[in-house]
């Protein structure tokens, strides 16, 4: 059989080492990203620009309608309208309905 090597298993030595570095690192990356911040808080803010465009008044509101409805408005008209409306024979348009739905 060749020569195999054991894996060096960490002695309580080596351990606590390992254990401090790791505790530096976090410990350092903690300092680093709490003066990232500070610089970015201590940074003037941008000042807000006054407004440009000077204030104008409200247009006036259009002028009311008038009270009375145009002629092609009044109800007369609109009957009249609505009277010759061409709607068909409904009632056998109905009866074909029910002979097709009488065949289901």
């Amino acid at each position: 059989m060749e020569n195999q090597q054991m894996p060096e298993l960490q002695t309580p030595q080596t351990a606590g080492k390992t254990i401090w570095i790791i505790v530096a690192a976090v410990i350092g990356a903690a300092v680093i990203a709490a003066l990232i911040w500070w610089q970015f808080a201590q940074a003037p803010e941008a000042p807000i620009p006054p407004a440009a465009a000077p204030e104008v008044e409200a247009p006036a509101p259009p002028p009311a309608p008038p009270a009375v409805a145009p002629e092609e408005d009044t109800t007369t008209s609109i009957q009249q309208d609505l009277e010759t409306v061409d709607l068909g024979d409904l009632e056998q348009e109905f009866k074909q309905i029910d002979a097709d739905a009488g065949e289901l």
